[in-house]
């Protein structure tokens, strides 16, 4: 999961080359990514804190799996961008569902 925040910074002189962008301009990947997390991260949670969590969590999993495999295959620099910031809505409820899920295990009997 830490290749969903992380994986574009060590690749950031390969997309420069193969989008034909500028560092600040690939570097906005990286920079997007946090401040999607920073302004809606807390408001995610919120909406989503009601919903079925091993639900929701399979739907983190996906969004961030079909996200990188589909930025794997594009060819333009803002749908690359834009395959960045969905999971980066998703980052913080995928990430504070985990961390309660380890912390306040579920007894076998009851809903999680």
């Amino acid at each position: 999961m830490y290749t969903i925040e992380f994986g574009a910074v060590g690749i950031l002189p390969a997309i420069m080359e193969r989008f034909h962008v500028g560092t600040a301009q690939a570097g906005m990947l990286v920079g997007a990514f946090a401040f999607v997390i920073a302004l809606f991260g807390p408001f995610m949670v919120l909406i989503l804190s009601n919903r079925n969590r091993k639900q929701v969590l399979v739907l983190c999993l996906l969004i961030f799996a079909g996200c990188s495999a589909l930025s794997a295959f594009t060819d333009h620099f803002y749908v690359l961008l834009a395959l960045r910031v969905i999971p980066a809505l998703f980052h913080p409820v995928f990430f504070s569902f985990c961390l309660c899920r380890s912390r306040f295990p579920v007894s076998g009997g009851t809903k999680s």
